[in-house]
């Protein structure tokens, strides 16, 4: 997941400066869209003068990964103490038992 906004990786762009530190799109841009002049961890400018760099490498670790299908999760829900709802993942015993990768998961989920 993104080190800045914790979202995952799952089908975005990776960006990093020349310190090795890797965000998702959205975090390099701005509130106005345009690219950060520095690094949001280091602050060091970008590499290139066209800004951060895509890491293809690490899109591709990404890709590579296994996981387990969102079907093999059921839903467990549970109340706070502020009454606020919160949602646990639970192993669903009934639930799908394919271990695939990242770059799979498409294909998978329209026949699973």
């Amino acid at each position: 997941s993104c080190i800045f906004c914790k979202g995952l990786f799952y089908k975005k762009e990776i960006l990093g400066c020349s310190n090795s530190h890797f965000a998702c799109t959205s975090c390099w841009k701005g509130e106005n869209g345009n690219e950060v002049k520095i690094c949001i961890k280091c602050k060091t400018p970008p590499p290139f003068f066209g800004g951060m760099c895509k890491n293809t490498v690490v899109e591709n670790q990404i890709l590579e990964e296994k996981i387990f299908c969102p079907y093999s999760y059921g839903l467990d829900l549970y109340t706070t103490v502020d009454d606020n709802e919160m949602v646990a993942l639970a192993k669903d015993e009934y639930g799908c038992k394919e271990t695939i990768e990242v770059r799979e998961l498409d294909t998978h989920l329209k026949s699973c």
